[in-house]
């Protein structure tokens, strides 16, 4: 599959959600080099996005679980490719690790190192968000196909509010200072905490994040005024490029998105955020 097909890509969502269901209860775990969770079920959602989104030797695949098996030129080449899948195959893998239901599946879609077309899919709420074109699709029950909703979808317009929770990555709340008055959540995923964020129930969202996090998710706030500001004060890109990313291999942080970035729907809203954390 070289194409965005959102029917497809639907579908494909589906299946990688019953997959994350059938080891959802007790998921078999280990702990990656970086100390990071990682289940069975993201090596079998993954596997299975390969054979699914991989059509053939023209397109290639960045997924979390296999990317570091690949060698330099298949990486090279994949960041150039005509047609480049980003995948998460379960992004909040430790809370789905302990069944709190703030994790979801994200697949972005790259065309010659751009992103242009991305997913999110929350299994346990059933919902999901989706690029068509320039507009995003809303699908509410996507399991119970006779109760399926789909609709245009709205972004919500924010302005500065304390009584608005904001969503802080954990790698930030470990580290960093934040003196914020508002009320903090500290979520290990990035699609859950986006898709509040864009639904209007977070005033924002401070992440660090990895290409495979966010690239959906910034394909869906490409579609609206949400921006993302990072620390050094530059806006995220769909470029998938040395200045917005790590890239560099062999070091530790690569694929990490450059600088603690803060996602919200103005850029009033990110640089409040800034004014209150270190």
């Amino acid at each position: 599959m070289n194409n965005w097909s959102v029917d497809e890509i639907v579908g494909v969502c589906c299946e990688a959600a019953k997959i994350a269901m059938e080891y959802y209860s007790n998921p078999p775990m280990e702990l990656k080099s970086d100390n990071s969770v990682v289940t069975a079920a993201d090596k079998a959602i993954e596997q299975y996005l390969i054979s699914r989104l991989v059509a053939d030797e023209d397109s290639y695949f960045i997924g979390e679980e296999t990317v570091a098996e690949r060698g330099e030129d298949y990486i090279n080449a994949a960041l150039r490719a005509e047609a480049c899948w980003i995948v998460d195959p379960i992004d909040g893998t430790a809370p789905y690790s302990c069944m709190f239901p703030a994790w979801g599946h994200s697949i972005a879609l790259m065309h010659n190192g751009v992103i242009s077309d991305g997913v999110i899919y929350l299994p346990v709420q059933d919902v999901l968000l989706i690029t068509d074109g320039s507009d995003v699709w809303h699908y509410r029950n996507l399991r119970n196909p006779e109760a399926t909703v789909r609709e245009k979808f709205r972004f919500q317009n924010m302005e500065i509010d304390i009584r608005r929770p904001v969503a802080v990555a954990q790698r930030y709340a470990k580290y960093r200072k934040i003196e914020l008055e508002n009320q903090v959540f500290c979520w290990s995923g990035c699609v859950a905490a986006s898709y509040y964020l864009l639904t209007g129930k977070l005033l924002a969202y401070l992440a660090v994040v990895k290409l495979w996090d966010i690239a959906a998710v910034a394909a869906i706030m490409s579609r609206s005024n949400y921006i993302g500001i990072n620390e050094f004060g530059r806006e995220v890109s769909l470029k998938v490029d040395e200045s917005g990313y790590e890239l560099a291999c062999g070091t530790k942080d690569r694929w990490r998105l450059r600088g603690a970035t803060v996602f919200a729907a103005n850029n009033d809203i990110a640089g409040y955020i800034w004014s209150k954390v270190e």
